[in-house]
């Protein structure tokens, strides 16, 4: 998928695995500040893996959501984002950025 903006942005020309890496590794505030800068960022940050891993990666370690020995620690960390009550990895990361505020 080509992903355009009004302007030219090298960001959005990364290939999406980079992209994806780079995302996860901003605080969801920053996520947030990012999704309202073009359609195209918009519609990357519309998806909950990218807000997953920036959640894991801000509130456990940064990397832990890579690495398949995390698994525990993360299986405790998102309860409340999963499951039938789960609030979704974006409410959830910057539910958390305001109290930390």
């Amino acid at each position: 998928m080509r992903r355009t903006c009004a302007y030219n942005s090298y960001l959005l020309g990364l290939p999406e695995d980079v992209l994806h890496a780079l995302l996860t590794r901003l605080p969801p505030r920053s996520l947030l500040s990012l999704s309202v800068t073009c359609k195209a960022l918009y519609e990357e940050l519309k998806g909950e893996a990218i807000w997953r891993g920036s959640y894991v990666n801000r509130y456990l370690w940064d990397g832990a959501a890579r690495w398949a020995l995390a698994k525990e620690d993360v299986k405790v960390l998102v309860q409340p984002c999963t499951g039938i009550e789960g609030k979704g990895w974006k409410k959830e990361a910057l539910e958390r950025e305001m109290v930390l505020k």
